[in-house]
């Protein structure tokens, strides 16, 4: 009796782990065409502009992977910088802004190269597909030869633009006219419809200008530069970034 129970048992085991070696082949095949390597990553992106499509927006973009480890990516008019490597994974990773890696696999399917977000479960998930690439900076060609992209400043940028500045600003929605007296020691005037308000400013290490007035709750915006003109946007989790403030003129000291 005891020698027929662990002769079920040991099936039973068995059985389990062929059914999740199964279920794990089947997640695994979700996904078709050859993992590229760290070398042949290399090769196909360095240097190289590629003209991507993303899987889920269906939005087109451009990614320059310059050879000195410099990465910029133009998505619906907007520049972002950043640095792009390879690491010991096969995976192309991507930093924008100073901000964390994120790695990923590129696919080999026939004639297209998918990037897909790595699962632990094999169900990879496609992101975006490499449709062409170029050699050289093809970005920097289109900003010589169309109206200029906009560029998010970095924190340095930010604070050297508005530190003992009086800025005159509008805002997109209601037209309403600001001047605002910013401070080296991060505390603020405003100058609006004839009164005068006070507050705080600071810029945080994530390039965001943060601005607290009298009572109300603080509010984190970007700053973004398209030419020689500046605007305020509201950061959107889907990256459809809405603009909220135009700046119309920068003047040195306290003009109020």
């Amino acid at each position: 009796m005891k020698r027929r129970v662990r002769y079920l048992c040991l099936m039973l085991v068995v059985s389990s782990c062929l059914f999740l070696t199964e279920r794990s082949l089947q997640a695994k095949a979700h996904v078709s065409g050859d993992v590229l390597s760290s070398s042949e990553i290399r090769k196909l992106v360095n240097g190289q502009t590629a003209e991507v499509a993303f899987v889920k927006t269906n939005e087109n973009g451009l990614f320059y992977f310059s050879p000195n480890g410099a990465f910029n990516r133009l998505i619906n008019n907007w520049l972002e910088e950043g640095r792009w490597k390879v690491n010991k994974r096969d995976r192309l990773c991507v930093s924008i802004a100073e901000g964390p890696w994120e790695c990923r696999m590129l696919i080999r399917n026939m004639e297209d190269i998918g990037q897909y977000v790595a699962k632990k479960d094999g169900n990879h998930r496609h992101e975006l597909t490499y449709v062409n690439f170029n050699n050289g900076n093809k970005i920097l060609a289109l900003e010589k030869s169309s109206s200029p992209p906009l560029v998010k400043l970095k924190k340095e940028e930010i604070v050297m633009l508005f530190s003992d500045k009086t800025v005159k600003s509008k805002t997109v929605r209601k037209g309403r006219v600001s001047l605002t007296y910013y401070r080296p020691d991060g505390t603020l005037e405003v100058f609006r419809n004839g009164n005068k308000l006070s507050g705080a400013w600071r810029v945080t290490d994530n390039n965001r200008m943060c601005l607290k007035i009298k009572n109300s709750k603080e509010k984190c915006r970007i700053i973004v530069k398209r030419g020689t003109s500046f605007s305020k946007y509201i950061v959107k989790k889907n990256g459809q970034h809405q603009q909220s403030i135009n700046y119309l003129r920068f003047m040195p000291g306290k003009q109020f």
